[in-house]
């Protein structure tokens, strides 16, 4: 891919995700930084997919979406979903569920299932990213609960 069209990608990636972040109505705060998840994630997806399918390179570009959120929910003492919804915006599907809909409005049931597959895998690779990161972060919590907890009562 050409560097001049790798970062309009990338601007249009950071751009979008502000603009749902806005749409979502994030505090003004966040706003602007709301934009780099989605910024770095889709930059990593557009690094993996030409070396795998659609759903690996969208579940590595959530994971990176929910690992950055994470990270940034805790750095400015907010709820994560400032930071994840806006960001998913650019993984989510639409085009795919748009072409289920008008192949199926239009007969052609072999088009609309195979639309319907490619948003139901891209869907499916979101959520689970979502949840093997989420599902990490409550396992580490509990586990630096328990450790604090241990401490205590040895002193």
């Amino acid at each position: 891919m050409e560097l001049k069209h790798l970062l309009i990608q990338l601007c249009a990636a950071y751009f979008a995700t502000v603009a749902a972040a806005i749409n979502v109505k994030a505090p003004k705060k966040y706003i602007f930084w709301a934009g780099i998840p989605g910024l770095i994630a889709y930059g990593i997806y557009l690094l993996v997919l030409p070396y795998s399918n659609v759903f690996t390179a969208t579940f590595i570009g959530s994971l990176i979406v929910s690992i950055i959120g994470q990270i940034m929910a805790r750095k400015f003492k907010t709820v994560v979903n400032v930071f994840y919804i806006p960001a998913f915006f650019i993984f989510v599907p639409g085009m795919a569920m748009y072409e289920t809909a008008y192949h199926f409005i239009n007969n052609d049931l072999i088009s609309a299932g195979t639309a319907f597959y490619k948003a139901l895998i891209t869907a499916l690779a979101i959520g689970l990213a979502v949840f093997v990161i989420d599902s990490a972060m409550e396992t580490y919590k509990y586990h630096q609960d328990k450790r604090q907890r241990s401490q205590l009562n040895d002193q």
